[in-house]
């Protein structure tokens, strides 16, 4: 192929991803430590960027116009007035959403004796609420571990978990269904006692109509796995997972509901993701069995009930394509080298095109490795897709200005997912026929690396594009939320920064 042929194939190649190349901004004075941390990007005309202030101890929101990047609202959250003015924010959890052109800052505070979870609402022109208090948790004498677990459901909802594990080995939760528009608590349910006895509740739900439910996991030590890590050997245990039941709470009237599944001794259990419609319940599960470590294989369990478990209307198992299978075979840190020793993480569930999509990623001791995507059709229970996206980042050096250059971002259209992530740029010579774990470069650091997205299209292919290398201005991957066919880049150049807009064809 000549040089003329091949820059007409790139060209096509590259019009048939993006309807435009990036589109930047002009540059602006970057203030010192003041990096932004989240954007939001739903509307034609404008974004919002959450920063995380330092120099004032403070997260603020700026409104950016779309075509200029200009400020057009600034909005202070003014924090300390009710956390610490101690407290490093850089470990604060929070959400940070739009609806309906409203954002939404939901937070926990922190203290020694007591946790809260806290909202407050950013209208439309800039103006912030008070915090609303949502939740508490206290400590007693013989509580030794509080804990909240928050978020969205329905888009305008908060579901928040609290749970009191007491001296002794049992755990008390409640599960709170809260209002985001209206501010106001939609329903509380107290759960029964739970220790090893019973099993420990897991994977809560919740449909529009406001039916809880969740999966009950009973377990027993099987045994114990050497894990190599920090130049040290440990001893990690190994659990049997001998009972899965499903459990609903009828939100009209007030009917609990359980379903006892048929397990035979699972090794490992990665995810488990319950999605509830007013009508049915559908279940997803990526786990591992076998009878030794090293006959342990991979399979997708995907199964579906009417709303109250009485009727089951589908079952499928599906095991790990034999690709991807032979890809994580290799050693990490354990004495196996199996896919089933490789533990995988539920990230995000995407939905586009009438089917949805788990993602999930494999992650060791201080690297961030592959991205697993799998894409099943909710009305049968079949698997239509299994993608591997190489990854490795590490994120060892606490020295660093940026701890999280293993992020991934990702965008859905009507027939493509899209995932932004950073590479070393030594990878750019690496086939994704051909990928190989040891063979796959390091990423360290930002500087010298490319930004790369991978597309992986209704129809099962999956495709690699670099489409930034930092320079003298550095992408910094941040968090990205949007309802546009684009994204956003901030671009860091030491005393200045700017922004990019990259448009993506839907089609």
């Amino acid at each position: 192929m000549n040089r003329s042929a091949i820059i007409i194939f790139l060209v096509n190649y590259c019009a048939f991803l993006f309807s435009q190349e990036l589109r930047f901004s002009r540059e602006f004075e970057s203030l010192k430590k003041n990096l932004p941390i989240a954007i939001i990007n739903n509307h034609p005309s404008y974004f919002h960027v959450l920063r995380y202030n330092r120099a004032i101890h403070d997260f603020t929101i700026e409104r950016r116009k779309k075509e200029t990047s200009e400020i057009i609202a600034f909005t202070a959250m003014r924090l300390d007035s009710v956390n610490a003015n101690w407290f490093d924010y850089s470990n604060l959890e929070y959400i940070f959403h739009e609806d309906d052109h409203r954002l939404y800052f939901i937070f926990e505070k922190i203290v020694n004796t007591k946790r809260e979870i806290f909202l407050k609402v950013i209208d439309t022109l800039g103006k912030s609420s008070g915090f609303k208090l949502i939740e508490t948790l206290e400590t007693s004498a013989n509580i030794e571990g509080l804990e909240f677990k928050f978020r969205l459901v329905n888009n305008h909802q908060l579901m928040v978990i609290g749970i009191k594990t007491y001296v002794g080995g049992n755990v008390k939760k409640f599960v709170e269904l809260f209002d985001l528009k209206s501010k106001e608590r939609v329903w509380l349910k107290n759960l029964p006692i739970e220790n090893a006895t019973t099993g420990y509740s897991t994977s809560f739900a919740c449909n529009a109509k406001g039916d809880l439910y969740y999966v009950i996991l009973k377990s027993q030590l099987d045994y114990y796995k050497r894990l190599y890590q920090d130049n040290r050997q440990t001893q990690i245990p190994v659990f049997l997972f001998s009972s899965i039941e499903l459990v609903c709470f009828d939100y009209q009237n007030s009917s609990l509901y359980k379903k006892e599944l048929l397990v035979t001794d699972i090794n490992v259990i990665n995810t488990i993701s319950l999605y509830p419609s007013d009508s049915t319940l559908s279940f997803y599960m990526h786990f591992a069995k076998g009878e030794t470590p090293k006959t342990q294989e991979v399979f997708f369990w995907t199964q579906q009930w009417n709303s109250d478990l009485s009727k089951e209307i589908y079952f499928q198992t599906t095991p790990l394509s034999a690709k991807i299978n032979s890809a994580l075979a290799y050693y990490g840190g354990s004495d196996y080298k199996t896919a089933a020793d490789k533990e995988f993480v539920s990230i995000n569930h995407l939905y586009a095109n009438g089917s949805d999509a788990e993602v999930s990623e494999h992650t060791q001791i201080h690297i961030n490795e592959e991205l697993l995507f799998v894409e099943w059709n909710k009305q049968t229970g079949d698997i239509l897709q299994q993608q591997l996206i190489p990854r490795k980042a590490s994120f060892n050096d606490e020295r660093a200005k940026l701890k999280n250059i293993g992020r991934v971002n990702w965008m859905v259209t009507e027939h493509n997912y899209y995932f932004f992530t950073l590479e070393n740029r030594a990878n750019a010579k690496l086939q994704l026929e051909e990928y190989k774990h040891k063979s796959f470069k390091t990423l360290k650091t930002i500087y010298n690396s490319d930004l790369v997205l991978y597309t992986i299209s209704k129809s099962a292919v999956l495709k690699k594009q670099r489409i930034y290398e930092n320079d003298k201005f550095d992408n910094i991957p941040i968090a990205y939320s949007t309802t546009q066919n684009e994204i956003i880049l901030f671009l860091d150049g030491t005393d200045k920064e700017k922004f990019a807009i990259l448009k993506v064809n839907p089609n």
